[in-house]
């Protein structure tokens, strides 16, 4: 009851604030549009509205985009501090949208953080309902349908306007916001590795200050960027200072001071360069309407002179579609132009943002093997599979059968045909004519794959047979969402056979499939994670199941298996402060690794204490051929550390006088 007069207070002091600046707001002050003649290259994109929609006013909602390009939009709070619980789904670009769920089964509320995870679940944490902050976590497996309560006790303190991003690895990193109704904000760091069930602080205090309603993007390469926010109650405290962290958050480095003026309950957006959108927002005296962008992890950014139409607003959300389209969501405008918002804005760039995407690369022949699965073979268009190893998934249709009667002679190539698929960064991935096994797809002239958001073009070239052979896709890949566009091609007409074999006439609907090892395997097996270049990085802990003083030996291998040299490779392994170091280095760099080879880095440790570790990641940067940097890591590793029963003996032995005369006493003495 306390909580909800304090929280009331806050709110109505705040109203106060929004009468007064809505006052200001008749002379034409409290909202502001900013331009700069420095503007950047999207300049040619342009804002329009594409609904007002059928979900009532809200601020301060969250809104995730899924696997099939839908966004679905949670909870809020409307012009009448009424909270929210419903989930609606957009499609079409967000002109169109349907409610899902009205009452979610957590409390309604705002300030709440979402997440869209690799296999498509939502999650749900955190926010600020009628009566208190909340640290809850909720998952939904069908688009926000229906909602379970997988974590009401995760660790980390209740709060709200805080941020959450997905890894490219899936992990996910919670960060920051605000607690004791505002007076109180957070900079600390907390991970979960199992889709938001557990949950693992990683740094107390990260090096930017305690902050809520900032901005947080993460990039392709797991760079974690943070900006802007709200640092201290009342007018004042606004930031727009610029952190990265390229290890999920366990250390944190200052890029610098943003060219945007400060402010807080703004939105942003991550685009498929890589790049990162900022828009609207407000300062505490004034609310904005305009968009900057940064090319390189916010260290620098540009205004874009977009002609925004909005009204100035905060406490909206954006996304970014498959696309490269943002859309923006709600918002509050208090003022001379009303209260909160229920329209709907989609920025559409003229052309894809200049310098991207990043990693366009086309390739004919197959991809080396897979971090996951190096004993397939590829036989023309076979691949051979170990009987009982392994197991082929289909995650997507690849696009539907035609043939010349849908595009006869002179027509030089298909339409596009684009599919969505949900990887989880296992395994390898191909183009199959099946969706049981991997074979080949019929496509005589051959046809071209390209693979969003890495921008990766595979070309299967002309093939005289009936079957291509087969094509793998793992190298274009990026864990999540992937969009995929096929075009085949069509030399005079004669063979447009893409999606039908010949003899006997089976009308053949590609696949893109999945391989994955399902070989048992033990914890101590070596932790492999996934980069995107081929660079393999692999952790082996031995033994990983040891007694309390004794030591394990801990390997570090770094495995190119691309095709091209990697250059000033640095690899870096945090240990755990549980695990006292006993000879060798953590650290070690390398000026070159050639294609096919590795470099392996060993030392052992000693287990100080019982229980259950999770090993850190190891960390690996290195230089590509065109002189980009990049990460890569390996897997967690885990291991379990047994008490020397020994040990326990002594101590139970070891009781003090006091202790034996209190034992005494209670007539529970040595005997």
């Amino acid at each position: 009851m306390n909580m909800w007069i304090t929280e009331k207070t806050f709110v109505f002091a705040w109203l106060f604030v929004f009468l007064v600046v809505a006052t200001i707001a008749d002379a034409g002050v409290s909202s502001v549009a900013l331009s700069s003649p420095a503007t950047d290259d999207i300049t040619a994109g342009s804002w329009q509205k594409v609904a007002d929609a059928d979900w009532s006013s809200r601020a301060w909602h969250c809104s995730v985009v899924l696997p099939d390009n839908s966004i679905a939009m949670m909870g809020g709070m409307d012009s009448s501090f009424a909270r929210r619980d419903d989930t609606w789904l957009g499609t079409e670009n967000g002109s169109r949208w349907m409610i899902v769920n009205a009452h979610g089964g957590w409390t309604p509320r705002y300030g709440q953080s979402c997440a869209a995870l690799p296999d498509g679940n939502i999650l749900l944490m955190g926010g600020y309902d009628s009566l208190s902050l909340k640290n809850d976590v909720w998952q939904s497996s069908d688009s926000g349908v229906t909602w379970t309560l997988i974590n009401d006790s995760p660790g980390w303190v209740a709060r709200w306007q805080f941020c959450s991003e997905v890894m490219p690895d899936g992990n996910v990193v919670l960060m920051g916001g605000g607690t004791d109704e505002g007076r109180t904000n957070l900079n600390d760091i907390w991970m979960s590795a199992d889709e938001g069930r557990t949950w693992t602080q990683v740094n107390q205090h990260a090096g930017w200050s305690g902050r809520r309603g900032f901005g947080s993007a993460v990039l392709q390469d797991g760079t974690i960027v943070v900006f802007g926010g709200y640092e201290r109650a009342g007018i004042g405290g606004v930031m727009n200072d610029t952190w990265i962290s390229k290890d999920e958050g366990i250390s944190w480095m200052r890029t610098g001071t943003g060219a945007w003026p400060a402010r807080y309950d703004f939105s942003s957006a991550r685009l498929f360069d890589g790049s990162i959108l900022l828009m609207g927002g407000a300062d505490g005296k004034m609310r904005m309407n305009d968009m900057w962008r940064s090319m390189d992890a916010g260290a620098t950014w540009n205004p874009v002179n977009t002609g925004s139409v909005w009204p100035a607003r905060y406490g909206q959300n954006s996304v970014a579609l498959q696309d490269n389209s943002v859309v923006m969501t709600g918002g509050t405008v208090y003022g001379s132009d009303g209260g909160d918002m229920h329209d709907v804005w989609r920025f559409v760039p003229a052309e894809y943002p200049k310098g991207a995407p990043p990693d366009v690369t086309t390739i004919a022949t197959q991809y080396n093997a897979g971090p996951d699965v190096n004993s397939l073979t590829l036989t023309g268009s076979e691949l051979s599979l170990p009987t009982g190893d392994f197991v082929v998934t289909p995650l997507c249709p690849a696009g539907s059968p035609f043939g010349p009667d849908t595009y006869p002679q002179d027509t030089p190539r298909s339409d596009p045909m684009v599919t969505t698929c949900v990887w989880d960064g296992t395994g390898r991935v191909f183009i199959s004519g099946d969706t049981s096994s991997v074979t080949g797809v019929a496509a005589d002239d051959g046809y071209t794959v390209t693979i969003q958001p890495s921008g990766t073009t595979f070309d299967a070239p002309i093939h005289s047979g009936v079957r291509h052979p087969v094509l793998e896709l793992t190298g274009g890949m990026r864990p999540g969402p992937n969009t995929i566009t096929i075009v085949a091609r069509n030399w005079n007409g004669l063979s447009m056979s893409y999606g039908i074999i010949m003899n006997p006439p089976i009308r053949q609907i590609p696949a893109i499939v999945q391989v994955t090892d399902l070989s048992p395997s033990a914890p101590g097996v070596p932790a492999s994670g996934f980069n995107p270049d081929a660079i393999q990085v692999i952790k082996e802990i031995s033994p990983f199941s040891v007694k309390e003083g004794t030591e394990m030996t801990i390997s570090i291998t770094v495995f190119n298996r691309g095709n091209t040299t990697v250059h000033d490779v640095e690899i870096d392994d945090p240990t755990l402060p549980e695990f006292p170091v006993t000879s060798g280095e953590t650290r070690f760099a390398v000026p070159v690794v050639e294609p096919n080879d590795s470099r392996t880095l060993t030392y052992t440790v000693r287990a100080g204490e019982p229980g259950s570790f999770r090993f850190n990641r190891t960390r690996v940067m290195y230089a590509r051929e065109d002189g980009n940097y990049r990460m890569a890591y390996s897997g967690y590793g885990k291991v379990t550390v047994l008490a020397s029963l020994l040990a326990q003996t002594h101590q139970e032995g070891s009781r003090n006088g006091i202790e034996d005369f209190l034992a005494w006493i209670s007539g529970f003495g040595r005997t």
